[in-house]
C-alpha cells in the first residue's frame, strides 16, 4: 500500500488522522486491521503495535481534530472525541 491509501484507510477504521512524514505515494505495508483500536490505548501504544511495523522506518503523527499532532501519551478514546461525530 501506498502512504496515502493507509492514511485512508487508518481514518476509515479508527475515526483519526494521521500523516506519514514522506511522499504520498511512498509503498509500505499493508494495514489489514479490521477493528478499531481499544480507546484506553494510547498513542504510542496504538502506533507500535499498528503503524510502525508496516512504515518502514517513516515517522508517523497523530493528528487531533483541530489538525494539531498530538502527544503519544493521548488516549485514543480523547483523541476519536476531537473529530466531529460522525452521522
Amino acid at each position: 500500500m501506498t502512504v496515502d491509501e493507509v492514511e485512508k484507510a487508518v481514518f476509515a477504521l479508527e475515526h483519526v488522522r494521521i500523516v506519514f512524514r514522506c511522499p504520498a505515494r511512498t509503498i509500505i505495508g499493508d494495514f489489514a486491521h479490521q477493528k478499531p483500536a481499544d480507546g484506553k490505548y494510547s498513542i504510542s501504544q496504538w502506533k507500535a503495535q499498528r503503524l510502525t511495523p508496516i512504515a518502514h522506518g517513516n515517522d508517523i503523527v497523530a493528528i487531533n481534530g483541530r489538525g494539531e499532532v498530538v502527544h503519544g501519551l493521548t488516549r485514543m478514546e480523547n483523541l476519536r472525541s476531537t473529530y466531529a461525530p460522525r452521522n
